[in-house]
């Protein structure tokens, strides 16, 4: 009797532990799931608007916007009045070739075909460094999407795992504020439209420039993107935005092979930095740092870029091609 007595009592601690364990375990899980929600809402992203946008059910893009930075922030579609169709701006930052096959296909899971697409060339391109991985925005991209990407080949679902969580995703904007240091991009959200966030001038930046190898797994993804654009039936335009950079003009960079590119691909390759290269290159009002343009430069370039353009009969289509 005293040992099933005994029995009970233990069974009956180790139940109240396991109870109170798992209460605990679920109050942590409930405020970490509530603080990262908070940071989420707290820290949005111009990579916030852009996936919503992308992924906002019956939208329809006929003419779009690829690339990194230089045209994330450089350009804005709303300068761009060349025909009735609106452009949308779906350059990332860091957003280099093999990040950016990954995001039309993203996008084509979503949307019809485009008709037109300004596919940001920049003059180191091919150069090997870090870029833009599509583990890094898990988080915007729909469930189904993520999972088929975050289970394909290359992809890293750790990774995935890890920046699906607003607390690690943005820990360096928390820092930011936090510390009271100002980010490396600042953007306006405040100005945000269709896809175009203009980066805020506070300093100068100085480019520290080296020259980096060629990387041609970077060069076939590029390829590969264009290829697989133009089989949707989409004109490709290369756009390679306006760098104030004098000291860096004598490092090798990609321009040779982009242009070998364009012409392989019979695409225009409008050229910023070399044949187009105007005194927007030298004025340095107009740039938030070496390499990209600040909200007056962005609107200077934006509608040099719609003239050239329509001088091209590049006119953005009416709609979206099926």
């Amino acid at each position: 009797m005293r040992s099933s007595t005994s029995s009970s009592k233990k069974y009956g601690s180790v139940k109240r532990f396991i109870k109170t364990g798992c209460l605990f375990v679920l109050s942590w899980l409930v405020l970490l799931l509530g603080v990262d929600r908070l940071i989420a809402a707290s820290f949005p992203t111009e990579s916030t608007f852009k996936y919503a946008d992308m992924y906002r059910p019956g939208a329809t893009y006929p003419a779009i916007i690829l690339g990194s930075s230089t045209l994330a922030f450089g350009l804005n579609p709303s300068a761009l009045n060349n025909g009735p169709a609106p452009y949308y701006n779906f350059a990332f930052a860091s957003g280099l070739p093999e990040f950016t096959l990954v995001l039309y296909r993203c996008f084509r899971e979503q949307h019809s075909r485009p008709a037109t697409v300004l596919l940001g060339a920049d003059r180191y391109i091919f150069r090997a460094g870090m870029g833009r991985r599509i583990e890094q925005d898990m988080a915007y991209l729909p469930p189904m999407i993520g999972l088929k990407i975050a289970l394909g080949p290359h992809v890293s679902l750790r990774d995935s795992l890890w920046n699906s969580l607003a607390i690690l995703r943005e820990k360096r904007a928390v820092e930011a504020w936090v510390t009271g240091q100002p980010r490396r991009f600042h953007v306006d959200l405040t100005r945000y439209n269709r896809g175009f966030a203009p980066l805020k001038t506070a300093a100068f930046f100085p480019a520290e420039k080296v020259a980096l190898p060629h990387n041609p797994y970077r060069e076939e993804a590029f390829r590969q993107l264009v290829l697989e654009i133009q089989q949707d039936g989409a004109r490709v335009v290369f756009v390679q935005a306006p760098n104030h950079q004098p000291e860096a003009r004598t490092l090798p960079n990609d321009d040779e092979r982009i242009q070998a590119i364009a012409k392989e691909f019979n695409s225009p390759f409008l050229n910023y930095n070399g044949a187009r290269r105007s005194a927007l290159n030298d004025d340095k009002s107009a740039f938030a740092d070496t390499d990209h343009l600040n909200e007056r430069g962005a609107e200077i370039f934006s509608a040099m870029l719609s003239r050239d353009l329509a001088q091209l009969g590049l006119n953005a289509p009416t709609t979206a091609k099926r």
